[in-house]
């Protein structure tokens, strides 16, 4: 039975994409191996769709000063 898996990865002009990539290669390398993955982030959706996007991916955007204001595509 595959498994659904979350990873939480920031990325912005900042701190720099080189999270973001390493997970990406993560995510490209185990399809096979789960059923979901589900992305949790505070990074902005114009530079995470434009790294990653898969149909097996999910995102969960959250703000920086908490969970209360959050959308889920």
């Amino acid at each position: 039975m595959k498994k659904n898996i979350a990873i939480r990865v920031d990325a912005d002009r900042n701190i720099g994409l080189g999270h973001l990539i390493r997970v990406k290669g993560f995510i490209f390398r185990n399809l096979n191996q789960y059923k979901n993955f589900l992305l949790i982030t505070t990074a902005d959706k114009k530079i995470i769709k434009k790294y990653i996007s898969h149909k097996k991916i999910k995102f969960f955007f959250i703000k920086h000063k908490g969970i209360k204001q959050k959308e889920l595509i």
